[in-house]
């Protein structure tokens, strides 16, 4: 049977993009925040597009927040996308200091930029650099080329803690930055992968395979 993944549905993000994406890579897809559903199926996936407090409020609001963290702390494959990747780390720093879920260390601040013609947000697409990142998770970039260009939308980025955590960086406007993250089980990427063409499906297909060879 092919493995389940559910896109949480807090009301933020690309969903049906995702949910396209994960059909294509040969998954079951569904769009859900019900408890039940998010403990049974194989992995999830945190989407977001938006402000950080604005997806903190969300998850609260749709009473998520203890439950995403329970889910990741499980040992269940957890993917964030943007925003959902941001929102992994301890606190961000938009619009003042918003706590986030806490799943990995860190904090997430604005670009420093050190080219003063660049502007933000960075809209567009960038290739990832996983020269530097960590060797131990480079399975989830299987038979995706080094400096394979992703797509970008966003004005902050996560800034781990524990480098170890990072598997691939970028660049823009001369800063260099995280924007793919592994701890266990709980993976980010700051790009959107559901609009990174066929790259970008494989990077959906090795979360999928993931998933298939964590099931309980």
């Amino acid at each position: 049977m092919k493995p389940e993944i559910a896109v949480i549905d807090y009301g933020l993000g690309n969903t049906w993009s995702i949910l396209n994406a994960l059909k294509e890579v040969g998954a079951q897809a569904c769009l859900s925040a019900d408890p039940e559903t998010l403990h049974r199926v194989d992995g999830i996936i945190l989407p977001g597009v938006g402000t950080y407090p604005q997806g903190m409020q969300k998850l609260s609001e749709a009473a998520l927040t203890d439950l995403v963290r329970s889910i990741a702390n499980s040992g269940k494959p957890l993917l964030g996308i943007c925003l959902g990747m941001q929102l992994l780390f301890d606190e961000g720093y938009e619009f003042g200091t918003t706590a986030g879920l806490g799943l990995i260390a860190g904090t997430v601040q604005k670009l420093e930029l050190v080219e003063k013609s660049a502007k933000l947000p960075h809209v567009g697409w960038t290739p990832i650099d996983m020269s530097t990142g960590s060797t131990e998770t480079r399975h989830l970039l299987m038979d995706v080329p080094d400096r394979t260009d992703m797509y970008f939308v966003h004005s902050f980025a996560a800034q781990p803690s524990d480098a170890n955590t990072i598997i691939a960086r970028a660049e823009y406007g001369g800063t260099h930055y995280c924007c793919m993250v592994q701890r266990s089980n709980i993976i980010g990427t700051q790009f959107h992968p559901e609009k990174s063409g066929p790259f970008g499906l494989q990077i959906f297909r090795n979360f999928v395979n993931y998933c298939e060879e964590n099931k309980n």
